[in-house]
């Protein structure tokens, strides 16, 4: 049978979510509009009510049980998020309705308000972001030197590649949350991987065994 986890969050006054996006990790995206000064943030753009009231963007893990962000959005006059999408990076993209002069605005096409305005705002993740590292070894736990150690994001065309140090160690930074495959080959060696997933933020460390052929 089919599950569900219902939540219930927010702050003292009113709010309501009336958009919600999900990635392929499973993290859910969420907007709407709070009227609340004490609507739960974390890791914010934007840390309090600005107007009337805000829209909201929060992202929620893929156990729907704690905030990887939460922010405000919004100027000194009414704003709703009305809608929101995510793209294979992570990145949301709202879209909302404003009456604040002073919306916040980034790279604007249009800058100055006309009054009763639409709104296309879009959050990066890139500001929240993982590692993934570790060692080569070869079956007695010496480290391999220069093997070529490739990273590839599942179900996207997103790889990177890096050479172990003397130490066999290597790393990749500035990761998305999701699934991955870390591979590692050099000659005279069995290639071989490992599949990593980690939330946002996460470090995670493997170990990568090598076998000579």
């Amino acid at each position: 049978m089919p599950s569900s986890t219902p939540h219930i969050w927010g702050g003292s006054d009113g709010d309501a979510g009336f958009g919600i996006a999900v990635d392929t990790s499973g993290n859910a995206y969420v907007t709407g509009f709070t009227a609340s000064t004490d609507f739960p943030t974390a890791s914010a753009i934007f840390g309090s009510n600005a107007g009337v009231g805000d829209a909201f963007v929060t992202k929620l893990n893929a156990l729907g049980n704690s905030l990887i962000y939460s922010t405000y959005l919004g100027g000194s006059f009414s704003d709703i998020g009305n809608g929101i999408s995510v793209d294979t990076f992570g990145n949301a993209y709202v879209a909302g309705e404003t009456e604040s002069p002073d919306f916040p605005t980034v790279s604007a096409l249009f800058k100055s308000y006309a009054g009763d305005d639409a709104f296309i705002t879009k959050i990066a993740s890139d500001k929240i972001s993982g590692t993934i590292c570790g060692q080569v070894v070869d079956r007695e736990n010496g480290p391999i030197e220069s093997a070529k150690v490739k990273l590839k994001r599942k179900n996207t065309k997103i790889s990177k590649s890096t050479l172990s140090d003397e130490s066999g160690f290597f790393q990749f930074s500035d990761l998305h949350a999701g699934k991955y495959t870390v591979s590692a080959k050099k000659k005279g060696y069995k290639k071989t991987k490992q599949k990593v997933r980690f939330e946002e933020g996460a470090a995670k460390e493997i170990e990568l065994k090598m076998k000579k052929k």
